[in-house]
């Protein structure tokens, strides 16, 4: 799918997934990516944006996936409920 050393990716037949595990909960959970939308190397750390099967586009920091736009509401709305109970409640 691609040559680039994504060092974090791993491929299956024809297709491209990451994995990410959460140690302390014991639960990995794996992304079957359609497509690289963008990679590079900076000083710091490997950037890739992917566009996913089950979650849309994905940034992926080290190998790392970080937050998916099928997934970004859970955030907003985590972060959003604090406020607003604290300001009304």
């Amino acid at each position: 799918m691609t040559e680039l050393p994504l060092r974090k990716y791993k491929q299956v037949d024809e297709d491209l997934w990451i994995s990410n595990y959460v140690a302390k909960a014991r639960i990995k959970t794996e992304y079957k990516v359609k497509s690289l939308l963008h990679y590079e190397i900076s000083p710091y750390q490997e950037i890739s944006v992917v566009d996913t099967k089950g979650f849309g586009r994905m940034l992926v920091l080290d190998g790392i996936p970080q937050n998916s736009s099928g997934e970004g509401f859970i955030y907003n709305e985590m972060i959003s409920h604090i406020p607003i109970r604290r300001q009304w409640g």
